[in-house]
């Protein structure tokens, strides 16, 4: 698949679809979030305060992005949850999502987008630092920081 041949990117409201996705993917993840939340819950909570990017395959979530803004201050975004099903990974979704998740964010008016991971998911983080994510704290879980181009003057990010 050519970078050029990716699905469209949705801010997927369906609750139940999101549900379904998190129910497959929720062992493949280093600490599955069923064991820190629950999932009706983590999804209603995010769907009310941001944004759920999705990669489709047909009818079905290939890949997802969580994010919100607002997080610590009114300029700074938070990235909640980045998720690729075990059947569509090594295609580039995550990085096609985290872009798109940082560019609507940047359109929103944030200027710096936050996540937190796990020390040992080095895959990661490792991702994360070639993305421009640097390193803010490493207890209990490390805290990177991207900052976003606050004068880039996109316009409102659009979906499909």
């Amino acid at each position: 698949m050519k970078h050029t041949d990716f699905p469209p990117i949705i801010d997927c409201r369906d609750e139940q679809k999101i549900i379904e996705f998190l129910k497959i993917i929720d062992n493949t993840l280093p600490v599955p979030l069923s064991a820190r939340t629950d999932l009706t819950k983590f999804v209603q909570k995010n769907l009310a305060r941001g944004h759920i990017l999705t990669l489709l395959d047909g009818e079905n979530i290939a890949a997802l992005a969580v994010y919100y803004p607002r997080f610590r201050s009114e300029v700074d975004a938070y990235f909640d949850l980045l998720a690729t099903a075990p059947e569509h990974g090594g295609r580039g979704y995550g990085s096609r999502l985290m872009q798109a998740a940082e560019d609507s964010a940047r359109a929103e008016g944030m200027v710096r987008m936050h996540l937190h991971t796990n020390i040992e998911n080095v895959v990661a983080h490792t991702m994360y630092k070639k993305r421009g994510y640097e390193i803010v704290e490493t207890e209990p879980k490390l805290h990177m920081v991207k900052e976003l181009c606050p004068v880039c003057g996109l316009d409102k990010v659009e979906f499909g």
